[in-house]
Parts: C-alpha cells; sequence; structure tokens
C-alpha cells in the first residue's frame, strides 16, 4: 500500500512569549488521509485545517484518534511550500473561555470529531498556562520525507 512507505514528520510551533519547538509523530489516521489525498487528481479538500488545544499528558502513539483532553478546537490558515504542509492557528482572548493549561496540541480534518493528523504533547517544562486574555499562535508543519 502506498501509504504504508509514506513517510510524514510533524514540527509544532507555539508562540506565546517564548517559542516553542516541537517534532512529533503524525498518527497513522494522518498518513492514511495524507495519502488517500495525494492519491486523488479530484481532492479539493485541505488536508488537515482544524487545530486544537488541550491538557491531556499522556504521550502521544501512532494509534491516537483523539486529543486525550481536547479545550477548544478552531479552523487554522493552511499554506504548502515545498515538501511541507503548514496550518496556524491563533487562540484569543476566551478561546477557549477559562483558564486552561496547555499541554497538548493536534491538528484534524473536521471541526468536530473527524480524523486526528498529528498529536504533540508538550513536555513539563514547557507547558503554557493560556488565561481567558492571552493570545497563543500555534504552527503545525507536516513534511514528506
Amino acid at each position: 500500500m502506498f501509504h504504508d512507505k509514506l513517510q510524514l514528520q510533524g514540527e509544532l510551533t507555539i508562540d506565546d512569549d517564548d517559542t516553542l519547538n516541537y517534532v512529533d509523530l503524525v498518527t497513522d489516521l494522518g498518513v492514511r488521509t495524507a495519502a488517500s489525498c495525494l492519491g486523488s487528481p479530484y481532492n479539493t479538500q485541505e488536508w488537515m485545517p482544524y487545530v486544537s488545544i488541550g491538557s491531556g499528558e499522556t504521550a502521544p502513539s501512532t494509534s491516537d484518534i483523539t486529543l486525550e483532553d481536547e479545550k477548544h478546537r478552531k479552523k487554522g490558515t493552511v499554506w504548502v511550500a515545498s515538501n511541507t504542509y503548514f496550518v496556524e492557528a491563533t487562540f484569543g482572548a476566551d478561546e477557549p473561555i477559562g483558564d486552561i493549561v496547555v499541554t497538548e496540541v493536534g491538528i484534524h480534518d473536521a471541526y468536530s470529531g473527524g480524523n486526528l493528523g498529528a498529536r504533540f504533547v508538550l513536555d513539563d517544562d514547557s507547558y503554557i498556562q493560556k488565561e481567558d486574555t492571552d493570545v497563543i499562535v500555534v504552527k503545525v508543519a507536516i513534511s514528506v520525507l
């Protein structure tokens, strides 16, 4: 199968006041859905345009199908440069409502439910305290190797 040979690498950048960079994994569903997009000349849908933030702490796995504790999801801006797919979302004031500790990030193909393309879990010392008034910019880059 084509998706068995497709290699994708995910990279996460979060900009609040400090910039954090993480390289983590793309899920099995992410690889399969990317392969189907690449294999169809008629596909006009963006691959994984939704970015989610959450508070889960369990290590990511290629078999993940959701974030552990998703708090908010929104559609991001998508672009492609060379062999890399980017999606970036700005989580502003009241997104989500209330203070949270951001410990995980995911990308999805739907606003609700859908497929989880990649999941990133932050290190303990990199958790982001997001208060109601804070703004954070989350950018995910998925590269075809």
